[in-house]
């Protein structure tokens, strides 16, 4: 079991979002995480889920795809999970 903390998290992500698409993709990943962190899956895909409603904010203001979208994600569930 992996330690949740940024840089794991972002590679994480990263991983499953080249395995994980289509429209239950946050579910899958909120699956992967109880393996890969000890997680709470509903916990996860909540933050999970808040955090990609966030980015795509963020993305909006940017104007551009982010290409660090992992790391970001990954920065907003850590600090919602305190």
């Amino acid at each position: 079991m992996r330690t949740m903390d940024q840089d794991s998290l972002a590679a994480f992500l990263a991983e499953a979002a080249v395995k994980h698409t289509g429209p239950d993709w946050a579910a899958r990943y909120s699956q992967d995480a109880v393996q890969a962190f000890g997680t709470n899956a509903t916990t996860f895909l909540d933050l999970l889920e808040t955090a990609a409603a966030a980015h795509h904010a963020y993305e909006k203001g940017l104007g551009h795809k982010d290409d660090q979208w992992a790391a970001w994600y990954a920065s907003h569930m850590l600090a919602g999970s305190k």
